[in-house]
């Protein structure tokens, strides 16, 4: 069942912010968007591909899907 939440707002560093929260509200998944990045932005690294490594949880990748 979906619930809506309140929001929560909290400033640092939005990794460490992001894994406490799914940890304490035992998230079992937790979608996000992702751009298609130039070499550089890949380069560079993203939140999206962070999660990847340090997610406590099922984690869903949504590309964006423009049409030329």
């Amino acid at each position: 069942e979906l619930q809506s939440g309140n929001p929560i707002v909290r400033s640092g560093h939005v990794l460490h912010h992001l894994a406490d929260l799914l940890e304490d509200e035992h998230v079992d998944l937790l979608v996000v968007g992702a751009r298609n990045l130039s070499p550089l932005g890949r380069l560079l690294g993203s939140t999206t591909a962070s999660l990847l490594s340090c997610c406590p949880c099922s984690l869903l990748v949504v590309h964006n899907c423009e049409k030329s």
